[in-house]
């Protein structure tokens, strides 16, 4: 459940300093939406070890960080970079191939590299960001959060079509936020 407030409270959220003495770097602090059942990012300000968000409810909050779980490509030319970030010791699927979310990172942050040079030849511009894997969406779904612009993939594709469609078209979201 959430409670909403007449004017806007501050949070703060003690960050886990085992995590950061393990090179973890916090993203932002997010919320669940109980109707939507969806995390949606706060706008996330981090002095000296507390990470602050300014919103009007209470509900379930989490904190976002990077892991040394994660796959990056970037372009040589324009330094962009696409990194993905998925869970440890899990699996997805590409068809029926069972892959480990490692490799299937990689792939997904080669195929949005590839996008996004093929988006810039045809005159639009570029973008890097974070995406991240999830294994709660079903084949194929994912989206692009425009307020703090990053992406979320499932981690199971019905063959090698989809996973490309599905890569380039929300990095399109990504480059069209971009610009």
């Amino acid at each position: 459940d959430q409670t909403t407030f007449d004017q806007e409270l501050t949070l703060e959220f003690a960050l886990d300093d085992a995590r950061l003495a393990a090179g973890q770097e916090l993203l932002f602090v997010s919320f669940y939406d109980n109707e939507l059942e969806q995390w949606f990012p706060a706008d996330t300000e981090i002095v000296d070890g507390v990470a602050r968000v300014r919103t009007d409810h209470l509900s379930w909050w989490t904190s976002w960080f990077t892991t040394n779980d994660s796959a990056t490509a970037q372009d040589p030319i324009t330094g962009e970079t696409y990194k993905v970030v998925y869970q440890s010791g899990g699996s997805g699927k590409v068809g029926s191939t069972s892959i480990p979310l490692e490799q299937l990172a990689a792939r997904i942050a080669q195929e949005a590299s590839i996008a996004g040079l093929n988006y810039r030849a045809s005159g639009y511009g570029s973008s890097s960001t974070y995406m991240f894997l999830d294994d709660s969406l079903r084949t194929g779904e994912g989206y692009f959060d425009t307020k703090f612009g990053y992406t979320v993939l499932p981690t199971n594709f019905q063959d090698e079509t989809e996973l490309a469609d599905t890569v380039a078209h929300e990095t399109f979201h990504m480059i069209q936020a971009a610009d």
